[in-house]
């Protein structure tokens, strides 16, 4: 149940996302890329590593 709601929220962003004229992009864009740049400054040696559960893959497994 709360896939399929994640699933409609998501649906709706982005249409919200495609609706949004082409400057107000640009400033979410630029304001991205600002954050970015400020996270590599206060974090130059930062890299992603998810860390895997493995009794959370093994019950998806189990439920396909």
């Amino acid at each position: 149940r709360t896939a399929v709601l994640m699933s409609l929220i998501i649906f709706l962003i982005g249409n919200c996302w495609k609706a949004l004229p082409a400057s107000d992009k640009k400033h979410w864009e630029e304001l991205a890329e600002k954050k970015k740049e400020e996270h590599k400054r206060m974090y130059p040696d930062y890299r992603f590593q998810p860390k895997h559960d493995p009794e959370r893959n093994a019950s998806v497994r189990r439920r396909n």
